[in-house]
């Protein structure tokens, strides 16, 4: 089949490799010039141990596998500074997986009372005294506190948990809760 002079199955076909082979090399460099550097920069910050980046229809999610860190609050304003460095646009979500077990899990949910309450009000001494309280419950409980967050950390044994409450709601991408490693 002709139209003016030329073949229609060898345009179209030409055509589908064309875009084929572009889509693909667009791929390609946005693995090799941001996501494999970003990986690498991820995994140079003190206490990761692991990062994994999902592409999503809202941006990139990136989970991010933390060892027992001494100062969460630290650590992940590290983590997104250097995913800023990296993730112009802004649109992703920053995901800390941590150690948990179910007792963990117990006490966060009963301090979640508080958290919330101190991220709504600014009220943090009560927190603190919950926390104070744990006592032989954990052999760590730690919050600490900026102008976007609150950053919570509960150690016991090997295990550790990792919560990062927004103080107020918002739409920013530094969210990031904490969990287990999928």
């Amino acid at each position: 089949m002709q139209y003016k002079g030329y073949r229609l199955p060898v345009v179209l076909i030409s055509l589908a490799v064309t875009v084929a082979l572009l889509a693909g090399m667009a791929l390609l460099s946005e693995y090799a010039f941001v996501r494999l550097p970003l990986q690498r920069a991820l995994l140079a910050v003190e206490g990761v141990q692991g990062v994994r980046i999902e592409h999503g229809s809202g941006g990139d999610l990136i989970l991010v596998q933390l060892a027992d860190v001494p100062n969460l609050e630290k650590t992940y304003n590290s983590l997104y500074q250097t995913i800023l460095a990296y993730e112009k646009v802004g649109s992703f979500n920053l995901k800390l997986l941590d150690n948990r077990n179910r007792e963990l899990e117990e006490i966060y949910y009963r301090l979640n009372f508080s958290l919330q309450e101190a991220a709504a009000t600014g009220q943090f001494s009560k927190l603190l005294g919950e926390l104070d309280g744990l006592g032989p419950k954990v052999d760590r409980a730690l919050a600490g506190i900026d102008n976007d967050n609150i950053y919570l950390q509960l150690h016991q044994g090997g295990h550790y948990l990792y919560q990062i409450v927004p103080r107020q709601p918002r739409l920013s991408s530094k969210n990031a809760g904490g969990g287990i490693w999928p």
